[in-house]
C-alpha cells in the first residue's frame, strides 16, 4: 500500500534525515604496550544539510562503536557532547577500524526514541587513516 501511494518499500527505505558526520578520527601512538591504541573520533548529528545539532533534542545519548577489519563489533562507548558536536576515545580493534559506527537515542516523547527509526545512524565522510 505504501509503494501505490509513492511512499516506498519502508524495509528499503533510507532515513537521510539525522545523519553522523565525522570531522576528525585521530589514533593515539604509540600504543600502550600490551593492548591496541586507543583512537578519538569527534563528529556532528543532525539533519542532512542543516547545522549541528539540528533536529537533535536535548538530552539525546549518542553511542559510537568500531566495526573491526575482521567484521567484529567493538563495544558501545558513550560520546560527549552538546548541540550536535561529540566526542569520543575508544579502544580500536586489534585488527584495525574497517568502519565506526554511530547510534543513539533521541530524547523524544513523539514517535519512536530511536534516531531514523533505528540505532544506528548514517554516518559520512568518515576519515580513516591509521
Amino acid at each position: 500500500m505504501r509503494e501505490l501511494v509513492g511512499l516506498g518499500n519502508p524495509r528499503n527505505a533510507r532515513h537521510e534525515f539525522i545523519v553522523a558526520t565525522v570531522t576528525n578520527f585521530t589514533i593515539h601512538r604509540p600504543a600502550p604496550r600490551f593492548a591496541p591504541p586507543l583512537a578519538t573520533v569527534t563528529f556532528t548529528v543532525g539533519q542532512e544539510g542543516e547545522a549541528a545539532g539540528a533536529g537533535i533534542p536535548d538530552g539525546s545519548v549518542v553511542f559510537v562503536s568500531f566495526l573491526s577489519k575482521d567484521g567484529d563489533e567493538g563495544p558501545l562507548i558513550k560520546a560527549f557532547g552538546a548541540h550536535g558536536r561529540y566526542r569520543v576515545t575508544l579502544r580500536t580493534p586489534d585488527s584495525g577500524v574497517s568502519e565506526i559506527m554511530v547510534g543513539g537515542f533521541l530524547n523524544s516523547t513523539k514517535g519512536t526514541p530511536a534516531a531514523n527509526g533505528t540505532f544506528w545512524i548514517p554516518v559520512i565522510n568518515a576519515p580513516l587513516a591509521e
